[in-house]
């Protein structure tokens, strides 16, 4: 009996160290709220204004400004493909030359005539029902200048993350490959401080012009297995094109900082 006591004080230290340890480690991982409090600060350093949101891996949001109105500019053009493509008409069957033809400039470059000519096709009726129904419930389809359509931060990234399962599988894989295949020049913003290891689909969008300013926004969603991310950066009055996608990316660099490099996908 003399020995056992000081075994029970040591098992019981050694259960009250182990019990310590998830709380110690939770401690130790990168803070949503930090990130996002980096990226604020980041962004009140720049000329004009910014906005942004992300949903966790959890789909928790988090943002600043993420409820603001916002002009979509060719953020609506995913809305649009996401319309066209869980159409009663279309989801069950292959895709037509014509619409493939159509598709694949629209989101990979980011052409905006088949934009209008899938935008006459479906009307912006059935185009905001769709992205009010996986996400965007703030959106307001603007005709016939469709790039004038209302957004915000916290509505497209619930919309990106929702973007993948509302397409119907027979679409899916094409879909995706537009959207990860986006033509170098236009892979500004997320793709260059994107984790490494991490599997990614984004689309961009900007505009110029009297009275609303230089627009540059931009979507991503990340994947490490079953860890998913979206984020949405909207910016508006930048003095160039340029200024604008070093925003973009300057707020997703401190955004992403909490994921890390993706391991054992």
């Amino acid at each position: 009996m003399v020995g056992y006591v000081p075994a029970m004080r040591r098992a019981l230290a050694l259960v009250l160290v182990l019990s310590a340890l998830p709380a110690a480690t939770e401690a130790a991982a990168p803070s949503w709220s930090a990130a996002v409090a980096s990226a604020r600060a980041y962004a009140r350093t720049r000329s004009g204004t910014v906005s942004f949101a992300v949903t966790d891996e959890q789909g928790r949001l988090h943002g600043w400004r993420e409820h603001a109105s916002w002009f979509s500019a060719s953020l609506l053009k995913p809305v649009i493909m996401g319309t066209l493509l869980t159409r009663r008409a279309v989801r069950a069957r292959p895709l037509t030359d014509d619409e493939r033809a159509l598709l694949t400039p629209m989101i990979r470059a980011s052409a905006n005539e088949p934009a209008d000519t899938f935008f006459t096709r479906l009307g912006p009726a059935a185009i905001e029902r769709f992205g009010r129904r996986h996400g965007l419930r703030s959106l307001r389809v603007a005709a016939p200048v469709w790039g004038s359509s209302i957004i915000t931060a916290a509505g497209y990234a619930r919309f990106f993350r929702a973007l993948p399962r509302a397409i119907p599988p027979r679409h899916l894989v094409f879909a995706l490959r537009l959207l990860r295949t986006i033509i170098g020049p236009q892979r500004w913003g997320v793709p260059p401080v994107k984790p490494r290891g991490w599997a990614l689909i984004f689309k961009g969008g900007w505009r110029a012009g009297r009275g609303y300013g230089r627009i540059v926004n931009q979507a991503a969603l990340l994947e490490c297995g079953l860890r998913q991310i979206t984020l949405t950066i909207l910016t508006d009055r930048d003095p160039s094109h340029d200024y604008g996608t070093d925003t973009v990316r300057g707020v997703a660099r401190r955004l992403l900082a909490p994921l890390g490099a993706c391991r054992g996908r």
